[in-house]
């Protein structure tokens, strides 16, 4: 069985595409990992990851907000925390 991770512009708050997997049955397979800062100039969370599958390393995963400017939105960064 595979795990994954897919990070990028979802053009969407993390918490609608939760609501849209909950409406799909698909919450329980799905880890999404956000910064807790904005990731657009405008304002709002919408680059983040999606881990599929709730792999047990998925509680160790952080994303981070780069503050560095690349383009309209800033980078994001994935980090594994010690166990």
């Amino acid at each position: 069985h595979l795990s994954w991770l897919l990070g990028g512009d979802f053009n969407r708050a993390p918490d609608r595409l939760e609501s849209d997997l909950m409406t799909e049955h698909l919450e329980r397979l799905v880890t999404i990992i956000a910064p807790t800062e904005p990731t657009q100039i405008g304002g709002g969370i919408l680059d983040y990851g999606v881990i599929v599958d709730r792999a047990p390393y998925s509680q160790r995963v952080e994303a981070l907000r780069n503050p560095q400017l690349a383009s309209d939105h800033y980078p994001v960064a994935f980090l594994a925390r010690r166990c």
